[in-house]
């Protein structure tokens, strides 16, 4: 058993949904002026937020792998920021009103590494509720008015999402966070437009010792009030800073059109088929068998059942295909996955259920077709055919395709090759420059899109999209004008 000395969240594999790819930027209620504020993006919270990993303490506690916990949070509201990342004016804030943060994840040790890292998984059943509070109590020493008010906002965190903490020093530890979820329920006398918030993405940065964040309990709140049981912190608990923000994503939708298709080879260093992992009755890390052996013969095997890590095979992807919404929903994707004559599948779909465009301006070197939305999303139902060494399941089952036209040719990068975009973002005009086209496709295990994708395509550490996907080398991505473009 190795050592596991301290804990933060920092994802590894799954990050930002690109589902719905563009980032909220809407207005939010303001008690002070009695009107709600515009053009907010990014959520501030205070650097003071604490956090807590239950019984995983204290610091040098060893952990063994399959160790279950509880991360708990809770913050205030310190800023708001517009898309330029500036300061919005928005007088009163923790005053005369507050507005506050709380989550619940459980998570569970997947491995640890050299005695002072150790990677989690997030499990089912996390949560985040945001409350608007026009009598401010929070109160970071006790622990005190975090949890209740009036809902702003509540949604559910992503399982299935890779994480990790390193110890710096003796009684230090630093690290950083990205939890993304879906939003069920918003608030449309503080927030605006809120039915179209999908989606949210938190990051953070969090810190051992706590210092000015140290409290004595999470979710405690007036009588009546508060959605998750209280909680004391115990001695044998993680206690952190947390410095967090986040920012809502909204689902954009519009008549549009992309034909697309390509060849990619991936390097070794790519996992194209991420495991779903689950603990045993005895509490041991299993590796599903239908998504997780089905990496190359040559892997090594963790009980009896490959592990993430490949071997130095290149695999070959080609897709294409076309989707469209002008007016009605139709098209047709393939994607053919290739490891070795004993390797491959073919992916098709069958139906289209949903397209969503987004990011919309100039387009990047445009050709004559180009429309003036450069991102969109689509959905549908499709199946593998013809696999040879994969056991993915039969029947139909959903799939999401991400793609973003960055220029013309689409396979080739700019001149400087320092490309930066992170895949769902809006695309700037450096990344026009200096990024080839993107794609990245996700396959689910069921017929409505849900859980940890059981298929998504190269995750390459060298590129900037570690949330699976690729800027591609060969073939293009041409977004089509809408109804009303040129």
């Amino acid at each position: 058993m190795k050592k596991f000395i301290s804990l933060t969240l920092f994802v590894l594999l799954f990050g930002f949904s690109t589902a719905n790819a563009q980032f909220w930027t809407g207005s939010v209620f303001n008690d002070t002026l009695g009107t709600k504020v515009p053009n907010v993006m990014n959520f501030d919270w205070a650097s003071s937020g604490s956090g807590d990993a239950q019984g995983l303490g204290p610091l040098g506690t060893p952990l063994s792998v399959g160790t279950q916990f509880v991360f708990r949070y809770q913050s205030f509201l310190f800023n708001l920021d517009n898309p330029n990342g500036q300061a919005v004016s928005f007088p009163g804030l923790n005053s005369s009103f507050e507005y506050t943060v709380v989550a619940i994840v459980p998570e569970a040790v997947i491995s640890t590494s050299g005695g002072s890292t150790a990677v989690f998984i997030t499990l089912t059943g996390g949560e985040f509720f945001i409350y608007h509070d026009s009598s401010p109590n929070a109160n970071v020493g006790t622990g005190m008015g975090f949890d209740d008010g009036t809902l702003v906002a509540h949604g559910t965190i992503d399982a299935g999402q890779f994480s990790a903490f390193t110890q710096t020093s003796a009684g230090q530890g630093i690290g950083s966070t990205i939890l993304t979820g879906l939003v069920d329920y918003a608030n449309p006398v503080y927030l605006d437009p809120a039915p179209s918030i999908t989606d949210f993405r938190f990051e953070g940065t969090l810190n051992i010792p706590a210092l000015d964040s140290t409290t004595a309990a999470f979710f405690l709140s007036r009588l009546g009030e508060g959605s998750l049981p209280d909680y004391t912190v115990a001695a044998n608990d993680l206690l952190f800073k947390v410095d967090g923000s986040h920012k809502f994503s909204e689902e954009v939708v519009g008549n549009c059109r992309v034909t697309a298709g390509g060849v990619e080879k991936i390097a070794d260093n790519s996992i194209t088929a991420p495991c779903i992992t689950y603990l045993d009755r005895k509490g041991v890390l299993q590796f599903d068998p239908k998504t997780c052996a089905v990496q190359n013969t040559t892997t090594p095997k963790i009980h009896g059942k490959q592990s993430l890590q490949n071997s130095t095979a290149t695999f070959k992807d080609t897709w294409g295909g076309q989707a469209g919404a002008q007016p009605t929903i139709d098209g047709n994707w393939t994607h053919h996955h290739d490891v070795s004559p004993s390797q491959s599948f073919l992916f098709h779909s069958n139906t289209l259920t949903e397209i969503n465009c987004s990011d919309f301006g100039t387009p990047c070197i445009p050709a004559g077709a180009n429309a003036t939305n450069r991102q969109i999303d689509f959905q549908g139902i499709g199946q593998f055919n013809n696999q040879k060494g994969f056991s993915f399941p039969t029947g139909d089952l959903c799939f999401k395709v991400h793609l973003e036209d960055i220029g013309e040719p689409g396979g080739l990068p700019g001149s400087t090759g320092s490309c930066t975009h992170v895949p769902g973002t809006p695309i700037t005009e450096a990344d026009c420059e200096n990024c080839a086209d993107y794609y990245e496709i996700r396959i689910f295990g069921n017929t409505d899109c849900t859980g940890t994708p059981i298929y998504i395509n190269g995750l390459d550490t060298s590129k900037p999209a570690p949330t699976g996907g690729y800027f591609i080398t060969d073939g293009n991505v041409q977004m089509h004008p809408d109804n009303n473009g040129p």
